[in-house]
This record gives structure tokens, C-alpha cells and sequence, in this order.
């Protein structure tokens, strides 16, 4: 789903796809090329089939997985609009 929401391949005219929230046109679009980059050199898939398995064999214990892009504009003005926050909790039992 998160894929279906890239920016379009630049192919040299302005189309919805490759226009930001701030209306500023993409010219270099690399996210396909650096998605398939990243999951290749981190073996996402073989990775993501090891957990499955897991989970499968694994009714209480669970583990999990995921490749989220994130777009981090800049073009705030206000300098604390400018930062990202992610709270992640970790248990002493090893539960997330």
C-alpha cells in the first residue's frame, strides 16, 4: 500500500504524481530504485519468510518486521515544526 503512494517515475512533464503538498514538482524521484536497493542489501524478503515461519510455530511469542518510508519536508518555517518523534516500548519480558 505504502509503494502504491511514491511519487511517479519523472518522465519530463508535471502530473499530479510528482507534485509535493507544497506544490513543488519532484524532478528526481529515487524512491523505487532505493527501496529495491535497500530490501536486496537487507534481505527483506528472505528475512520477512524466516518470521512467518516463526510466528507459525510460535503461538505466544511473535515477532515482526517492516520497511516504512517516510517524506520529511523541510519547507517549514517555524523551526520546531521541523523534527519527527517515534516512541517505542520495550519490556522487560522482551514484548514491544
Amino acid at each position: 500500500m505504502r509503494k502504491r503512494n511514491y511519487y511517479g517515475a519523472h518522465d519530463g512533464s508535471i502530473n499530479a504524481r510528482n507534485i509535493t503538498h507544497y506544490h513543488q514538482p519532484v524532478g528526481q524521484n529515487l524512491l523505487d530504485d532505493i527501496t529495491e536497493r535497500l530490501t536486496r542489501s537487507a534481505q527483506y524478503q528472505q528475512r520477512r519468510a524466516e518470521i512467518e515461519d516463526f510466528n507459525a510455530h510460535h503461538p505466544v511469542l511473535r515477532r515482526g518486521l517492516a520497511l516504512m518510508p517516510i517524506k520529511f519536508g523541510i519547507y517549514f518555517t517555524s523551526t520546531f515544526l521541523n523534527q519527527e518523534g517515534a516512541l517505542l516500548l520495550v519490556y522487560t519480558d522482551g514484548s514491544i
